[in-house]
């Protein structure tokens, strides 16, 4: 049996939960079993007051420790079993945490109020967890979705254990859709799949409506996934992504040299090659080489027809495929013409550095402008873009960070972070 213990200041609330549907009959088929333990019955202070103001000042009240740590003091340490804190600052609790939980033969939740509680409370708890980033009123409601999320794991709580392993969260996707008498509904039908009495194309259906359905509402939990992708998933994923129209532009003039003098640097047939490889992966509508040196480009026309029209062709068939995306291009602005034709969206230009800028946006933020924008990421050469080309950018995207204040990443791999980060699975 699993039990919980509940600390708390509204007895109430917790009571009334435990008297309805599921959890009702799990209590009454000693599945899980609780206690509801008042904090308030545990101060010492005459008036059975549980808060004061906090220490170095700030808004609102703070749950007192003392009677939290009464409270808790009340159980042994086989009663209390592990000892969890409800907080808003607390680690995200999902369905893995809720599995880990349920491991346990008592859990003791300790519900928050006010502006929070003694911080010292951490020192008798073995977790603090938040429900979601938002903040409530109070942790009795996050104490509830705890309870039923962990109580629907312990078997016999659920009628059939084949609906827990099978929803959402139980690998790295949602669950799939769900229909029911009748077929139809205000013209609205149910997908004929479902009605065909084929479990085979049944299963296939429903595993793609899992991954179009997390890729649309919740693609978060394929990058935080804990299990790898099976290679028909990550088919499904390609077919189902929403398309995004990216371009990039790596400049070799204008930008700075290390005198801060303008200057023009040359491309060399790694930024060639290795930039094309990495766009193409990452169905980069088109990677624009700016320069307006007319040996540069002679250069880069020569390397490209090794491979799109001569020996290379023979010898590696797919990297002609990468180096199509290549187009050169005079200036900045002849990139962003081009790229116009390539896309019905309106272009951002948004620049990237390793120095700060009063108009930086981050990676996130960013990958929700694409949905709406063309995004035309601009990348430069020497020791950074001018002045004049910075000017011209709508956004300046967030450096990346090292764990050191070394902060030189060579421009492929920079290139490479970025679009991994904005566009990789």
């Amino acid at each position: 049996m699993l039990h919980f213990n509940i600390l708390t200041l509204f007895p109430e609330l917790i009571d009334n939960f435990f008297k309805y549907s599921i959890l009702k009959r799990a209590v009454e088929n000693n599945l899980i079993s609780y206690n509801v333990i008042n904090i308030r019955e545990f101060s010492t202070n005459k008036h059975k007051v549980v808060d004061d103001t906090p220490f170095g000042g700030g808004s609102g009240m703070v749950l007192q420790i003392e009677p939290v740590y009464n409270a808790l003091s009340s159980l042994t340490n086989e009663e209390k079993g592990s000892v969890v804190i409800l907080s808003a600052k607390g680690k995200l609790f999902n369905q893995e945490k809720a599995a880990e939980f349920k491991k346990n033969t008592s859990i003791t939740l300790i519900c928050g109020r006010y502006e929070g509680i003694d911080d010292r409370v951490l020192d008798f708890a073995d977790d603090e967890i938040s429900v979601g980033d938002f903040v409530l009123m109070g942790g009795e409601s996050a104490a509830m979705i705890v309870i039923e999320a962990v109580s629907r794991l312990v078997p016999g709580v659920v009628g059939k254990e084949e609906s827990v392993k099978n929803e959402s969260f139980s690998d790295n996707f949602v669950e799939y859709p769900h229909y029911t008498r009748p077929r139809v509904f205000k013209n609205i039908e149910v997908p004929d799949v479902l009605l065909s009495g084929n479990h085979k194309e049944i299963e296939k259906w429903r595993k793609t409506e899992k991954i179009r359905t997390t890729l649309n509402n919740r693609s978060d939990l394929i990058k935080k996934r804990k299990l790898p992708l099976q290679k028909e998933d990550i088919e499904i994923i390609r077919e189902n992504l929403p398309t995004k129209d990216i371009f990039i532009a790596l400049v070799h003039y204008p930008v700075y040299n290390k005198n801060r003098e303008e200057v023009a640097t040359a491309t060399t047939n790694l930024d060639i090659h290795d930039i094309a490889r990495v766009s193409k992966t990452y169905q980069v509508k088109k990677y624009f080489i700016v320069t307006p040196v007319e040996g540069q480009k002679q250069y880069i026309k020569r390397i490209m027809k090794h491979w799109t029209d001569g020996y290379g062709l023979t010898y590696n068939k797919n990297r002609s495929k990468a180096l199509d995306l290549i187009d050169i291009e005079n200036c900045l602005a002849d990139a962003v013409k081009e790229a116009e034709n390539y896309t019905e969206k309106e272009i951002l230009l948004v620049g990237t550095s390793a120095k700060y800028s009063e108009k930086l946006i981050t990676i996130d933020y960013l990958k929700e402008m694409s949905d709406n924008y063309a995004i035309l990421l601009v990348f430069g050469t020497g020791w950074g873009l001018t002045d004049e080309i910075v000017e011209q950018f709508d956004y300046m995207l967030e450096p990346i960070y090292g764990l050191g204040e070394f902060n030189h990443l060579p421009v492929r791999s920079a290139i490479s972070i970025t679009l991994d980060r904005l566009l990789g699975i």
